[in-house]
């Protein structure tokens, strides 16, 4: 860590720029050294500083190869709220949007933990992406189709338990009935809710 004096800072808010008169005292972290350049990167928190490269790691790419439709696979380095930056071992990582993710599932993402939750985008999670767009140094990921089918596939299973779910207590079906696939027509949901009516024994009910 490194404490730097800051003589001018800017801050942004809702009614504009704002300089600060008066020099900070800021602890900033290295996050990368360029020796070519004589260049420092620094971040303000020990969290964003990226992990070390790995021994016999593959070369990095060049961003500017990256073109639109091609798939890749990558590593989430980091989530915030409008979405997971993902290392595709370029010399420039890239995002996948949460209004990608969104569009994808089908559903509203909350945030960083929905992110998780829907899809398990967190740090250090493997995912394949396709590059969506490379313009003006920003790279722009969505899912692979691959992602995306497996995607609707879960979707689709989870609508199926939970219509068979439906039908289960609205019938008053047990499980082992409604998971043959076996559809219930309502005649015989009917049939079934008067069994059930005069005590399944096919009497009327009297003793």
């Amino acid at each position: 860590m490194i404490t730097k004096r800051i003589q001018r800072i800017s801050t942004f808010s809702s009614k504009g720029k704002k300089d600060l008169d008066k020099p900070l005292l800021v602890p900033l972290f290295v996050s990368r050294i360029y020796p070519e350049k004589g260049m420092l990167e620094l971040v303000a928190k020990r969290e964003d500083i990226p992990p070390p490269p790995e021994k016999n790691a593959p070369k990095r790419i060049s961003a500017g190869s990256l073109t639109a439709g091609m798939e890749v696979t990558g590593r989430v380095t980091k989530v915030v709220a409008f979405g997971a930056f993902i290392d595709v071992n370029a010399n420039r990582g890239g995002l996948l949007h949460i209004q990608t993710i969104a569009d994808t599932l089908g559903t509203y993402v909350d945030g960083v933990a929905g992110m998780k939750e829907l899809c398990g985008l967190e740090v250090g999670a493997q995912v394949n992406v396709s590059v969506l767009r490379n313009e003006r140094k920003r790279l722009a990921f969505d899912f692979t189709k691959d992602v995306k089918d497996a995607m609707e596939e879960e979707r689709e299973e989870e609508a199926r338990l939970d219509a068979e779910e439906e039908a289960r207590l609205a019938f008053g079906v047990e499980d082992d009935a409604v998971n043959t696939g076996y559809e219930i027509g309502e005649d015989e949901a009917a049939a079934w809710a008067e069994f059930g009516a005069i005590g399944g024994d096919g009497g009327d009910g009297s003793e």
